[in-house]
Order: C-alpha cells, then sequence, then structure tokens
C-alpha cells in the first residue's frame, strides 16, 4: 500500500499520457490521502521531512521531450532551475524516466546531459534516478551528483561495466533509498528480497 510517485516513459507517451493525469485524479478523489498512484502533472515537485531539522526535495520530470531534440523542452526546464533555486532541502533528488548516463542498452543521453546537467550541477543536486535501461546501476558522480538507473522491475537486460560504474547487474530488482540528515544509504535488491550491493 505503499504510494507511487510516478513520471512517464517513452511507452507511455506513445499511449495517452492525459489519462494517468486523470487516473491521478481519480485515486485521490477514492483514496483521499492514501492515495497510491499520484502524478499530479507531466514534471512536480514534493518534499518530505526527514526530521525536524532535515528535508529530501523531489523533483519529477517528464525526461521524453528533453531526451528527444525533436521536442521542445524550455518550459519544464525554466521551471526546474525556478524549483532548484528556491529549494532548501537537505538533499535534492532528481528523477525521470531517461537516464543521462548509462551502461545499458540505450547508453548515454547526449541530450540529457546537455540540457540537464549544467541545472543539477548548479544547483547541487544529490542524485539523479531514472530508468529506462532495464538493469541496476549505479555511476560515479559527474560534476558532483550521482546517477543511479533502477529499470530492472520488470524486465531484464544485459549492462556492461564503464569507466564510471560503481555498481552494475542484470536481472530483476529495485532500489531502495534511506534518508538522514548526514547520509543517504543506497541499496540494490535482487529479485529475491536479497541485497545485493549498497553504497553510502
Amino acid at each position: 500500500q505503499i504510494p507511487f510517485k510516478a513520471v512517464l516513459g517513452n511507452h507511455d507517451h506513445l499511449g495517452n499520457p492525459e489519462a494517468q493525469l486523470a487516473y491521478s485524479k481519480l485515486s485521490e478523489q477514492a483514496l483521499a490521502h492514501n492515495s497510491r498512484w499520484s502524478m499530479p502533472a507531466n514534471y512536480y515537485h514534493f518534499s518530505r521531512a526527514i526530521d525536524g531539522t532535515h528535508s529530501v526535495d523531489f523533483f519529477a520530470l517528464d525526461t521524453n521531450p528533453i531526451a528527444n531534440p525533436l521536442f521542445d523542452a524550455r518550459e519544464q526546464l525554466i521551471w526546474l532551475e525556478e524549483q532548484l533555486k528556491k529549494s532548501q532541502a537537505t538533499w535534492k533528488i532528481v528523477y525521470g524516466h531517461h537516464p543521462l548516463y548509462s551502461g545499458g542498452d540505450h547508453g548515454n543521453n547526449p541530450e540529457m546531459i546537455k540540457q540537464l546537467e549544467p541545472l543539477l550541477a548548479k544547483y547541487k543536486v544529490d542524485l539523479f534516478l531514472a530508468g529506462h535501461d532495464h538493469d541496476q546501476q549505479m555511476l560515479r558522480p559527474n560534476q558532483g551528483v550521482y546517477h543511479v538507473v533502477s529499470g530492472a522491475g520488470a524486465k531484464s537486460r544485459n549492462v556492461r561495466w564503464t569507466n564510471n560504474t560503481i555498481y552494475a547487474a542484470t536481472n530483476f530488482g529495485f532500489t531502495r533509498f534511506r534518508l538522514s540528515g548526514q547520509e543517504m544509504v543506497i541499496s540494490f535488491i535482487t529479485g529475491q528480497g536479497k541485497q545485493a550491493f549498497a553504497y553510502t
């Protein structure tokens, strides 16, 4: 019964993204404050308190127009910069479907790197989290930003180690994050529920 803070992926854009936004509204009405499906807009921001002093800000993106040079993502990028500029949180996590860097099938995305990395670095984002490649990866920080790919929830593909790889694995699994005011622990869990790797 945990809530899903969803973002749109490339397959969603092949169908009807607006239907998922509409479903989010229905889910909120039906379940009141215990909504399991939450995607209030194509891109949005939310915060969570860690304790009385520390918090984490999440910035959920629709990376489809950012990853594809045929589309104009300026409005979303302006919004992201405004939100990052205002953030006073202990941790800043930006997430979306497409990774900037990956040793998976799709590899690095030059458009994502060109358009997003300057903002992530400028506003000292701690982590960029993505899926798209059906594997698990943790990559060394680029300009101070760590990159995690966690796309092995429903499908598995091969992954290669790159010069920036801290961890990479194929087969099913998911990634868990635990945050305090002082540290973030990233755990890679297998499809059998076993911790395969952890990084602080």
